[in-house]
């Protein structure tokens, strides 16, 4: 009899607790230009601003970095392709020659 005991007592799934996170960039931008205001009045006060801590376009500067590695990948791809088309002229007047 125990074993049609616990067919009818199952067990309650383990639930989780998920927080998903948001990217709001509008917010990320508002907070920016907050942050360059208050360093300009402090600056306008004569307060010394540290500005070394503050880095501006964090997400800017890894699309930047992103954007140059695909130029040159580009480049050398158009590079390698003209090399090919000129291996081939050579080649066919080699072929024509013989």
């Amino acid at each position: 009899m125990g074993i049609f005991s616990s067919i009818y007592s199952m067990r309650k799934p383990r639930g989780f607790s998920y927080l998903p996170r948001y990217y709001n960039p509008e917010k990320e931008k508002r907070e920016e230009r907050i942050q360059r205001i208050l360093q300009e009045v402090d600056k306008e006060q004569g307060k010394t601003t540290n500005s070394a801590q503050y880095i501006p376009h964090i997400r800017g500067q890894f699309k930047a970095k992103k954007d140059a590695r695909s130029r040159i990948v580009h480049k050398q791809n158009v590079r390698i392709i003209l090399i090919f088309i000129v291996l081939l002229y050579f080649a066919y007047l080699f072929i024509t020659r013989i």
